[in-house]
């Protein structure tokens, strides 16, 4: 991604989903979302999709070590945790198991992409959910034609 698209995301008034996938994605957005949360952003609204397939980590860095900030922006709707697959006990380290869980809720995951102006993908390439969901991600945000990062 250019400088210049960069700089066209955080500027322009729209509507921004923020996509924190797997561990290490879902670690950055528990960093990252106060800060963007911040009077520094001009976003008309911005909200954070938090996916993974351990509901562990998502309850740890979500719920147990929620700011009161993240807990206010939870009940307003604009935190969605959002959980792959049925069994909550994450891919494995296999990409595979995290890519084809994000396709089971590709339905889902396509509604929360298809209400926003851009989507901003956040996850490691560690071998996991966030290498397998990532990608997935990424392409149905292209193919809605949306701005994606």
């Amino acid at each position: 991604m250019s400088e210049n698209q960069v700089k066209e995301i955080m500027t322009v008034k729209q509507k921004l989903n923020f996509f924190w996938v797997g561990g290490c994605g879902i670690r950055i957005g528990h960093l990252m979302i106060e800060e963007l949360e911040s009077d520094s952003f001009s976003f008309e609204e911005l909200y954070h999709a938090v996916v993974d397939s351990d509901g562990a980590l998502m309850h740890l860095h979500f719920v147990r070590n929620a700011s009161e900030k993240i807990v206010q922006l939870m009940k307003n709707h604009r935190i969605v945790p959002f959980q792959l697959g049925q069994e909550g006990q994450g891919a494995g380290a296999d990409p595979e198991v995290g890519s084809n869980f994000a396709k089971e809720s590709m339905k889902e995951i396509a509604a929360l992409i298809d209400s926003k102006d851009a989507v901003v993908i956040v996850h490691g390439a560690g071998g996991g959910t966030g290498s397998g969901a990532g990608p997935e991600i990424a392409k149905q945000a292209v193919n809605s034609g949306k701005i994606a990062a």
